[in-house]
């Protein structure tokens, strides 16, 4: 299932997995908006590049995102992969204009998120939406 437990202060949170990445301006980082669709991703990429999710879901996407803002800009660009529903897709456009234009690029999934794109064997699909996400 979808449910993670952790203790601490929610709003006080870093994004998820951002402790293992250390920032590269030659490099994309991949955003998702919940922790399992992350690790989806870094699966998928064979955990070689950086992909973090947001703490609080869609509706604290912004808030989360611009306390991270000074350590996201130390990387080449941001994809973001929220899910595909009302709320990532807000999510998503709100996001994107907290970085400087063209910094930020979003993928469009055919399914929920990226962890069920993982579960239906559609990586291949997956990898694509994020290599051809747009600004």
């Amino acid at each position: 299932n979808k449910e993670f437990n952790w203790s601490g202060d929610a709003k006080s949170a870093s994004l998820f997995g951002q402790n293992l990445w250390k920032p590269n301006k030659k490099i994309s980082i991949t955003i998702t908006e919940g922790e399992i669709d992350a690790m989806s991703i870094s699966q998928l990429q064979q955990n070689k590049y950086p992909v973090v999710s947001i703490p609080n879901g869609a509706n604290g996407a912004k808030r989360d995102i611009k306390k991270q803002i000074e350590w996201l800009l130390q990387f080449k660009e941001v994809v973001l992969c929220f899910d595909n529903d009302d709320a990532g897709k807000k999510a998503a456009e709100e996001v994107a204009q907290l970085f400087p234009p063209k910094f930020v690029r979003i993928a469009v999934l055919p399914l929920k998120d990226a962890n069920e794109m993982l579960k239906e064997n559609r990586g291949f699909e997956l990898t694509t939406a994020l290599r051809d996400a747009r600004t």
